[in-house]
């Protein structure tokens, strides 16, 4: 969480840091129902498993957006 910021910075510039990580924001604050909807699932199907694919299913677009930005 701390290098976010940074890697930001190197990936757009700073011309454009502002603007990526207002989009990036709500992202983030998204991500903060995760452990709460991890433990929810564990509780009903008493494995991680369908929650982490459901994980890999959602993160699947980003890890392949990030594969392709230019440095």
């Amino acid at each position: 969480m701390p290098l976010i910021g940074a890697i930001i910075a190197s990936r757009f510039g700073a011309d454009s840091f502002g603007s990526v990580m207002g989009l990036v924001g709500p992202f983030l604050a998204i991500s903060a129902f995760g452990p709460i909807l991890f433990s929810k699932m564990y509780e009903v199907e008493g494995s991680y498993a369908l929650a982490l694919y459901g994980a890999l299913l959602v993160l699947s677009p980003g890890f392949l957006a990030i594969a392709f930005l230019r440095r």
